[in-house]
């Protein structure tokens, strides 16, 4: 059931608040809903529910469904309304994060720290002793 209810707004609530609509063929036991909506003029309700299940790296959020027209939306807040992407709700690294957080030595150009150059380099200097050593 989370902390109490969402602290944050319905989306397009127009002022509603939040009631708790239990539903025991959910496994989060229910969610909760506006207080007042117009299906026929506001479309789908929008929905919210505490996620205390995020995976391993991930923190304890609010799912907040919007409901009306158009595609589904899911927003992630933390007990305090602060919003979280997915990936801090669930204990993801970003997509284009840098697991190993490796970056070139300071002073040293791209080019320099580019891993291509440095194998052929390394190709380069290997035959270049090689025929040294041959022609000694």
């Amino acid at each position: 059931m989370g902390p109490g209810t969402p602290n944050v707004p319905v989306p397009g609530g127009n002022g509603a608040g939040w009631k708790w609509n239990p539903d025991s063929g959910n496994t989060r036991g229910g969610t909760y809903g506006p207080d007042s909506w117009d299906r026929a003029t506001q479309g789908n309700p929008p929905s919210a529910s505490w996620d205390d299940n995020p995976g391993p790296n991930g923190v304890d959020h609010w799912d907040v469904k919007h409901g009306p027209k158009g595609p589904q939306q899911t927003d992630r807040y933390d007990e305090h309304g602060n919003p979280l992407t997915p990936d801090q709700a669930h204990g993801r690294p970003p997509k284009n994060a840098n697991p190993m957080n490796i970056s070139p030595p300071p002073g040293l150009g791209a080019k320099v720290a580019n891993a291509a150059e440095w194998v052929a380099t390394a190709i380069v200097f290997t035959a270049y002793m090689a025929f040294r050593e041959a022609t000694q």
